[in-house]
């Protein structure tokens, strides 16, 4: 009986989002137990797909605005591992223009906030790095000159 009312927790889970198999195996641990978490993860194992969900959060991130460490590290917290390389290697291959994103943050983020360019840069690269984005890649789309009227 206790199997039947884990799998049927677990289901209304999945109803609600996606989740990785270690994330469901943790949730249902905590209110059955890891004996029942094992046999659920097993009798729903034709149903995860933890590469699918990880390609839809990704996705569905970098279209949102954040960057690849912030997503490595957000899918870390579900239970999953990649690099934020292999993030961009995703952009890539789902034709998501990393730099173009970073480009209409930027404009978004600064659009007349301040009247020293400088400041207005390091402003903006912070706001960047804090949504994920490398330095390295900030740096190369976004110029110290471009806020100069």
């Amino acid at each position: 009986m206790a199997e039947k009312d884990a799998v049927s927790f677990a289901l209304k889970l999945l109803e609600t989002r996606d989740h990785f198999a270690e994330e469901l195996r943790f949730k249902t641990a905590c209110r059955y137990g890891n004996a029942e978490a094992d046999k659920v993860l097993d009798a729903l194992k034709s149903y995860l797909d933890d590469e699918k969900v990880a390609e839809n959060f990704i996705r569905s991130k970098l279209l949102s605005g954040y960057g690849p460490y912030y997503i490595s590290g957000k899918l870390f917290e579900r239970g999953y591992s990649i690099s934020a390389d292999d993030v961009l290697k995703k952009a890539d291959e789902e034709d998501i223009d990393v730099e173009a994103e970073i480009r209409k943050l930027a404009k978004k983020h600064m659009a007349g906030r301040l009247s020293d360019p400088y400041k207005a840069w390091q402003k903006c690269m912070a706001f960047l790095h804090g949504r994920g984005y490398p330095g390295w890649l900030c740096e190369k789309v976004i110029k110290k000159g471009d806020y100069e009227k």
